[in-house]
């Protein structure tokens, strides 16, 4: 009796799996989460592109061409070498760089406003929350938000710096690889405990922090192994098709970025309503009699009250 239990109870925990993987996806289907990921990425780009350039200037500005170029390489899982090129001579040896840094901080103010109230529209969706948030609570949450992502694009960035200085081979991008997962966990773990206008506890939210850690750093290594193979061509042509690659290179990896983010906010919910191993067999499913959790202690009104 004991070992056929064994193969029953391996094939119902496969079974489970994928009962969850299928909600997971209906959810994020039905939630229109891959869409409010592109609204993220869009206003993403717009903040962070201006950002990239305002803080070339000023590497510019303090270390000339040396140190411009060193901040480039950091970020090269990004752009391709051709992009890279190419925006370092265009602030070295442009004549405008004071009008690059007044328009691109306002640009970069407007855009991470938008990209933080786009996660907070998208994480309410996600909870199933109505209403509106004060606006003390939603700058407070933004501000941690804020430092989240700006920790996890950072803790990429100089990741990357690192290996790229001391590279002792196989082993450097081994231990790269390996530590990626774990800073991106913990900086992506304030936006998933804060976001949710909902009670939550830190083991509440650490699934989806994981995976989008994980995500992410699969993402990064995916693309930065499309930067060195692509790397490549000369002449006009090449550097053209170079900058325009980077960009699109650039707003794919922000689009996809966010959906990971997105969907590991689902993948908590998921996991918080329970439910969904007896869904398929007539259970009911917790999120369809509106338990969404409470509601955290602000100024937030539910619009079914």
């Amino acid at each position: 009796m004991q070992a056929e239990s064994e193969p029953a109870g391996a094939t119902g925990s496969l079974r489970r799996a994928a009962s969850f993987v299928r909600e997971v996806a209906a959810r994020t289907s039905d939630g229109n989460v891959t869409f409010l990921a592109a609204s993220v990425a869009y206003y993403a780009f717009v903040s962070l592109l201006p950002a990239a350039v305002l803080a070339l200037v000023v590497a510019v500005t303090v270390g000339g061409q040396q140190l411009a170029s060193a901040v480039v390489d950091a970020s090269g899982e990004f752009l391709t070498a051709t992009g890279q090129e190419l925006l370092v001579a265009a602030l070295v040896n442009g004549p405008g760089q004071g009008s690059v840094t007044l328009i691109s901080l306002p640009l970069t103010l407007w855009g991470a406003l938008k990209v933080l109230r786009g996660l907070d529209i998208a994480f309410s969706q996600v909870y199933g929350i109505e209403g509106a948030v004060g606006l003390v609570d939603q700058l407070r949450d933004s501000l941690v938000v804020a430092a989240s992502v700006g920790g996890s694009i950072g803790a990429m960035v100089l990741l990357g710096a690192v290996v790229a200085i001391v590279d002792v081979g196989a082993v450097t991008v081994v231990a790269s690889v390996l530590a990626l997962p774990a800073l991106l966990t913990a900086a992506f773990l304030p936006m998933y405990y804060n976001f949710p206008d909902s009670e939550v506890t830190v083991r509440d939210v650490l699934p989806g922090a994981v995976f989008a850690g994980v995500g992410w750093t699969v993402l990064r290594v995916v693309f930065q192994a499309y930067v060195e193979f692509s790397a490549g061509g000369g002449g006009d042509e090449g550097a053209v098709y170079g900058v325009l690659g980077g960009v699109l290179l650039f707003v794919t990896f922000l689009y996809f970025g966010a959906t990971l983010v997105l969907v590991g906010a689902v993948v908590n919910v998921v996991l918080r309503d329970g439910g969904w191993g007896s869904r398929r067999s007539g259970g009911e499913d917790p999120a369809s009699t509106g338990q969404t959790g409470k509601i955290k202690g602000r100024t937030r009104v539910r619009g079914d009250e």
